[in-house]
């Protein structure tokens, strides 16, 4: 578990700010204000963003 956290803190610093920066909106939502998103409304954000973001 501690890997998978280590990961994911990793890979955040690395892609969020870019991603961020492309898409306009923060890496999957994650500083979502509303709580944790539902698979649909995932969904949903990951198609409002253009190909150059999705690709990222």
């Amino acid at each position: 578990m501690l890997c998978l956290n280590v990961f994911w803190t990793v890979t955040l610093r690395a892609f969020g700010a870019s991603f961020h920066r492309v898409a306009g909106a923060p890496l999957l939502d994650l500083e979502n204000v509303r709580g944790v998103l539902k698979p649909r409304e995932a969904l949903e954000l990951l198609q409002e963003y253009g190909t150059e973001a999705q690709a990222l």
